[in-house]
């Protein structure tokens, strides 16, 4: 029988950790910091969202396998996923639209600048395609997780199939396109950071020995590093070895993590119109000053998620859960999935460590 749906508490924290990065990177990089130790601080807190994608790459194949998807489930696998996600986002745009209108009133101006149209490409994560700006600036990240999405549901069955063959062609229709479709508004581009997560998967269900998961690392880091650089592939070696070390995570950055993706979507709109005003307060005023104010704005942006979280995220969390996959005969057999590697899955007498119902890495 298929064990109680419970949380890792390795991804919580990887989560918490990595929304936290990327909201002091922006945070850090206002121009009222001005530069200073507080700005480089922050330098490379970007890496987070190379975090979200090795996480990604692990968490929905686990889930899909241990929930039994099949191809038959691809259109309830993207159903769940629009309605876990798409509530909280479409709120954080209407809330970034609507600060967009008063900052524009604020400031005189007779006319917000931004389309109608640009809007409507939200819907669809198109404004990257289409070279247009985005409310936001971390959509951006949530366009490539919604490929990746449409993606994973195709090549799950053969990243999970027994052939060896099968499975090094997914791995190639994930990573090889990038030859062709280079630009970063494709999922390819980082495609070997959500390889990563994925061979994390296989080894940790059977499908690869310790061997063959070793020389598939090591492509993956040179896949990141020739795309991406050096210091993706710090990120994403960091992502697996909090994965795979770190067992029951940090309570603190574990509720961070259970409600990163409100914090994701709300830092940036919300969190630093707090840190504008805060700034402007201690403007001429010291770097611990200075400081002051943007653990001040962290916090309150941490409080708003929060708020949005029970609000908006929980209910499309429960709205996702009770969409159930078709499931085929043996399915009850399914073995659970262990993060420590032996021969044999059957054998393996370790607790399972559950994992939560598929969730996108940037929550």
């Amino acid at each position: 029988m298929k064990q109680g749906v419970g949380r890792v508490g390795s991804l919580d924290t990887l989560r918490g950790l990595s929304a936290l990065a990327v909201c002091w990177y922006h945070f850090s990089g206002n121009r009222l910091v001005g530069p200073g130790l507080i700005r480089d601080s922050g330098t490379y807190g970007w890496l987070g969202v190379d975090v979200f994608f090795v996480i990604s790459g692990f968490v929905i194949p686990f889930a899909l396998h241990r929930e039994g998807y099949t191809f038959a489930n691809y259109r309830t696998f993207l159903l769940k996923r629009i309605a876990r996600l798409y509530p909280p986002y479409l709120a954080s745009v209407a809330i970034g639209f609507g600060l967009l209108v008063l900052y524009s009133v604020y400031k005189g101006q007779p006319h917000v600048e931004f389309s109608a149209r640009d809007l409507l490409l939200h819907l669809a994560f198109l404004n990257g395609f289409f070279g247009r700006p985005w409310l936001n600036s971390i959509y951006w990240s949530l366009a490539i997780e919604m490929q990746y999405y449409l993606l994973i549901g195709l090549l799950f069955p053969i990243l999970s199939s027994g052939n060896v063959g099968r499975r090094y062609l997914g791995y190639a229709a994930l990573v090889l396109p990038v030859i062709f479709l280079p630009s970063s508004v494709f999922l390819f581009h980082f495609g070997s950071l959500f390889l990563l997560g994925v061979v994390t998967f296989q080894y940790s269900s059977g499908l690869l020995e310790r061997s063959e998961y070793c020389v598939l690392l090591g492509v993956c880091g040179l896949g990141i590093f020739t795309v991406l650089g050096l210091p993706a592939v710090f990120a994403g070696a960091f992502a697996i070895v909090m994965m795979r070390v770190l067992k029951q995570g940090i309570r603190l950055t574990n509720m961070l993590g259970e409600v990163s993706y409100s914090f994701y979507l709300l830092h940036s709109s919300v969190g630093s119109l707090i840190l504008y005003f805060m700034l402007s307060l201690v403007a001429n005023g010291s770097e611990l000053e200075k400081l002051f104010a943007i653990v001040v704005s962290v916090g309150a942006a941490i409080g708003v998620a929060t708020v949005a979280y029970y609000l908006i995220e929980r209910p499309a969390i429960r709205s996702s859960a009770a969409m159930r996959y078709v499931s085929r005969p043996g399915d009850a057999e399914r073995e659970t999935i262990y993060l420590s590697r032996s021969d044999a899955i059957a054998e393996r007498p370790s607790l399972p460590i559950p994992i939560v119902e598929p969730v996108n890495a940037i929550d």
